[in-house]
């Protein structure tokens, strides 16, 4: 599972309604070629971007000493390693599928997963722009990066009816919700509080259009739609804690 994954949680919101400061979690930063995204982590559930791989794709970073002209405490740096649980959502089988750290390789669901991770195009695309749910029993950070070249891109990206985890991808930098929405009919947009533990919702209709910066690429979120649908240039150990229900 940790190959298929990874990224980000939000520190200045994407949109102007989520306002509060530092309680998403994510923010990012634009570095030559690539997006540095840094992750608040904080003990409990943190909804994290994930990837499926290849070109463009998130992956953990070590060694960063610096992130938007500030140090960074190093000794408060985490790893992958350190997450207790992880549970992501399966479109397919219309479950979350996941486990322990430990268990994660040789759970069966995890590896029928992952096989149509790597053999169905189409699955594989979804989960390039997902997001999924890991449980620490500890704060720090993380940090991931994404090349801005190879990226997924917006005409390849697809929601379906209902809640969809998603995370706002490169090719969003400098683009507003209605700009790449598409065809989409969203009801409601929802970002996961980390400090609170729970989520902050949104009816879409009373939201502030605002242009995405690089500071919000790799926010994690929840978005709810009419039906399904293609955004703006898209095609078309002992028992882990509840993983926390929709809103």
């Amino acid at each position: 599972m940790k190959n298929i994954l990874i990224s980000s949680l939000v520190i200045v919101c994407l949109l102007a309604s989520f306002v509060f400061a530092g309680t998403i979690g994510i923010t990012s930063e634009k570095v030559d070629d690539k997006y540095i995204t840094a992750v608040l982590v904080n003990k409990g559930w943190n909804l994290i971007p994930v990837s499926s791989g290849g070109s463009g794709s998130l992956h953990a970073v070590e060694g960063i000493e610096e992130f938007r002209g500030g140090p960074v405490e190093t000794d408060k740096i985490l790893s992958m390693s350190d997450y207790k649980y992880v549970w992501i959502y399966d479109i397919d089988a219309d479950k979350y599928v996941g486990g322990s750290y430990e268990s994660y390789q040789t759970n069966p669901e995890m590896k029928a997963f992952s096989e149509k991770m790597n053999n169905d195009p189409s699955y594989n695309t979804y989960y390039s722009y997902s997001s999924a749910w890991f449980y620490f029993d500890k704060q720090g950070m993380l940090f991931f990066e994404r090349q801005i070249d190879g990226s997924p891109a917006l005409d390849n990206m697809y929601l379906i009816k209902g809640w969809n985890f998603i995370h706002t991808v490169p090719e969003m930098d400098g683009m507003s919700f209605d700009e790449f929405k598409g065809d989409c009919e969203i009801e409601k947009i929802a970002g996961w509080m980390v400090d609170e533990q729970n989520w902050q919702v949104d009816d879409y209709a009373d939201m502030y259009q605002g242009e995405l910066h690089d500071d919000s690429i790799g926010v994690s979120l929840l978005i709810k739609v009419v039906d399904d649908c293609s955004f703006s240039g898209m095609g078309g150990g002992s028992s882990p804690p509840s993983v926390p229900g929709m809103p």
